[in-house]
């Protein structure tokens, strides 16, 4: 009886993932363990690769009343809309040829690449085969340190730098039409659910929506004020709520704010030198780094509810030189000005949920000033934070790019891959901007 193809390569699967469910496993140590998983996830993204390979070649060779998507949607082991996502990605590849051959060799994971073409595909301009095969490239150098959001953000934001002339009049004109957008679809609805509750449901621009924001997190009570008061601690939506309350009834009163962290409630528009004395710059908020329409920017600049921060051409404010030992005040906005939320590579936290970290210890003489510091969320504050018990090759290490002065951290031995500085992906565009002028 004729061995098909399809027959022998089931034998040999079939086989392999044999010796792989018979491997020993259990009694090897952790470090081990997490190799093994690394080697796994490389070996599951390369017949990921493989079956996508298949996939546009069965598509090819399908009749024009013959959908590929339902027939792999038949064998029930994904869904409908997973199917058509594969096909949708088969074909994709075809104008991705860098990407493809780095997911079929195991450098890059499906959810890498699937993450890089939804961040190329919003790239506000057309990019030439040239411009589209040095993006790869640009994209490929990244690979041992981006996650598949990091990735996303980096290439969507690529036009900036193939094409930066075309790239900022489409965002401009973008910004500028978002803003009549939010201004002519601007709403606020309350009512009674006749349940006890009001419902509050709107819109607002953008700058509105901040000013308000960072006016209730002003006001959110502390976790230690409900403890005290024998009362569990709700979500952080119900604190909020909360801030609300406080909030009308202290302009119903004195029409006062307390500060925060130093600091009075004021929203921060940061722009460049050159920008400041620019009619027609688009100013970009402090704690969500979203930008502004330039009409926005010249009202609010005149407000005395916002303030204005100047950086320098690298994008980062002059050192404020600070000897105390918290940040606070104008160096604390400094420092969120700069680093735009945590620095540590991969999280999100806004400047508001983070802390002044030390990078030279202040019990070791460390200064408190910008070139000493780094912002960071608690959770990676604590990660970073040297332990003097153990050896530093076994921590990880934070220091300021000389170039860019923005953050960098070097992993400990223990992690798996090469100890090469890595830097927070919000942080990239800067960095290959800074490269490319040199």
């Amino acid at each position: 009886m004729e061995t098909t193809p399809a027959a022998e390569l089931a034998q040999y699967l079939d086989g392999t993932v044999q010796q792989l469910a018979h491997a020993r496993v259990a009694g090897l140590s952790f470090a081990e363990q997490v190799k093994i998983l690394h080697l796994l996830a490389g070996f599951e993204d390369r017949v990921a690769a493989l079956r996508s390979t298949i996939i546009r070649e069965a598509d090819l060779a399908a009749t024009k009343s013959t959908d590929l998507a339902p027939l792999i949607h038949a064998t029930s082991r994904v869904t409908a809309r997973e199917a058509a996502a594969q096909v949708r990605l088969a074909k994709d590849l075809e104008t991705y040829p860098l990407l493809r051959d780095a997911w079929s060799d195991g450098t890059l994971s499906q959810a890498q690449l699937r993450g890089i073409i939804r961040g190329l595909r919003r790239i506000p301009i057309t990019l030439g085969p040239a411009q589209l095969d040095t993006a790869q490239q640009e994209l490929l150098q990244w690979h041992d340190q981006l996650d598949p959001q990091a990735y996303e953000h980096l290439a969507a934001h690529l036009g900036t730098l193939l094409n930066p002339h075309a790239a900022d009049q489409a965002e401009a004109r973008k910004i500028e039409l978002d803003a009549r957008t939010a201004h002519a679809t601007r709403e606020i609805l309350i009512a009674d659910d006749h349940a006890g509750s009001t419902l509050i449901h709107g819109r607002v621009p953008r700058a509105i929506g901040e000013a308000l924001r960072a006016q209730l997190d002003a006001l959110i009570p502390t976790a230690q004020s409900y403890a005290d008061a024998g009362e569990p601690v709700p979500s952080m939506a119900a604190r909020r709520a909360d801030a609300l309350e406080e909030w009308t009834a202290r302009l119903a009163g004195d029409h006062t704010l307390p500060s925060k962290a130093g600091d009075r409630p004021v929203i921060y528009l940061t722009m460049t030198a050159t920008e400041a004395d620019n009619r027609e710059t688009q100013a970009t908020l402090l704690n969500t780094g979203e930008r502004l329409s330039a009409a926005e920017t010249r009202r609010l600049a005149c407000d005395a509810r916002f303030a204005r921060l100047v950086l320098n051409a690298e994008g980062a404010p002059l050192d404020l030189g600070q000897t105390r030992r918290l940040f606070t005040g104008p160096l604390r906005r400094a420092l969120a000005a700069r680093d735009r939320g945590c620095a540590f590579p991969g999280c999100d936290a806004p400047p508001i949920a983070c802390e002044g970290h030390h990078i030279n210890p202040w019990q070791n003489g460390g200064e408190t000033k910008l070139t000493n510091a780094a912002l960071l969320c608690p959770a990676h504050h604590r990660l970073v934070e040297p332990d003097p018990a153990r050896p530093p090759e076994l921590q990880w290490q934070v220091h300021l790019d000389p170039d860019t002065l923005l953050p960098a951290f070097t992993p400990p031995t223990t992690m798996p891959g090469n100890r090469q500085p890595r830097i927070h992906h919000r942080y990239l565009l800067q960095r290959e901007v800074y490269r490319l002028r040199r």
